[in-house]
C-alpha cells in the first residue's frame, strides 16, 4: 500500500469517526439539579451604585460533588447565603447536601436531593479561611465521607489541614483517636468541641477547634 492510499483511508476514517462523535454530541443533553436556590439577602457590597471594592467578599463557592456508592453521593460547597434561614457562621462555612442518581422517564440520569441541606463546620478563623479547598473522599464502604477542608483558627499564623467524617446524609460522625476514645467533656472549653491533632510522631492530644459539634482531625 502506498503512502496516498494510506493518508486517504486515514482521512475518511477520521471523517467518519468526527461525524459519529458530533451526531452523539448533539443528541445528548445535559442533566441538572438545583441543589441551592439563591439567598436573597447574600448581596455584594455597593457604594454610589457601584460595586465597592472591598477585600473579603465571601460568595458559595468551591464545590464538590462525589458519590459515595456508585448511586447516592453528598454535595458540599462554602457557602455565604443561609439554608432554610440558618445563617453561616462567621460569614461563610461549609455546607453539604445528599442527592442520588435517578433515571428519569426519557431513560436519561439525573439527580434527586434526598436529604436537608445542612452547614457541616462552623469554623471562626483567620481572615475568613473557615474550610476552604474542600476535598471528599468515601470510606467504610460509601456509607460515610471524609471531607478535609484548610482551615487556620483566629488569631494563628499557620493554615492547616483539617477533617471531618459525615455520614450519606450529611450529618457530622465522631471521631475516635488512636487509643479509640473520643473528645471527653474535661478536653472541651464551653462550646467549642475539642479536635484531635495527629503529631509528626503519630501520637494524638487534644485540640480546641470548632466543627459543629463533631470530632476535627488535623491532617
Amino acid at each position: 500500500m502506498n503512502k496516498i492510499k494510506l493518508a486517504m483511508m486515514v482521512g475518511v476514517a477520521a471523517q467518519m469517526g468526527l461525524s459519529a462523535a458530533t451526531a452523539r454530541a448533539e443528541a445528548w443533553q445535559a442533566q441538572t439539579l438545583k441543589v441551592y436556590a439563591a439567598d436573597p439577602l447574600d448581596t455584594a457590597r455597593v457604594a454610589n451604585g457601584r460595586l465597592r471594592r472591598t477585600r473579603y467578599e465571601e460568595s458559595n463557592e468551591m464545590a464538590v460533588a462525589k458519590l459515595l456508592d456508585g448511586k447516592a453521593g453528598l454535595y458540599i460547597q462554602m457557602q455565604s447565603g443561609s439554608i432554610n434561614g440558618t445563617q453561616p457562621v462567621h460569614r461563610q462555612n461549609l455546607a453539604c447536601t445528599p442527592f442520588t442518581l435517578q433515571q428519569n422517564a426519557d431513560k436519561t440520569i439525573g439527580g434527586m436531593v434526598t436529604g436537608t441541606a445542612k452547614f457541616i463546620t462552623s469554623n471562626t478563623g483567620q481572615d475568613y479561611r473557615n474550610a476552604n479547598h474542600p476535598i471528599m473522599f468515601p470510606i467504610n464502604g460509601g456509607k460515610n465521607a471524609l471531607v478535609a477542608f484548610n482551615y487556620r483558627p483566629q488569631g494563628t499564623n499557620n493554615t492547616n489541614r483539617y477533617a471531618i467524617v459525615v455520614d450519606n446524609q450529611c450529618n457530622l460522625v465522631p471521631v475516635q483517636n488512636s487509643a479509640g476514645t473520643t473528645p471527653s467533656s474535661s478536653a472541651r472549653s464551653a462550646s467549642i468541641p475539642a479536635a484531635w491533632r495527629r503529631s509528626r510522631r503519630g501520637s494524638s492530644r487534644p485540640r480546641s477547634c470548632c466543627a459543629c459539634g463533631s470530632s476535627l482531625i488535623s491532617m
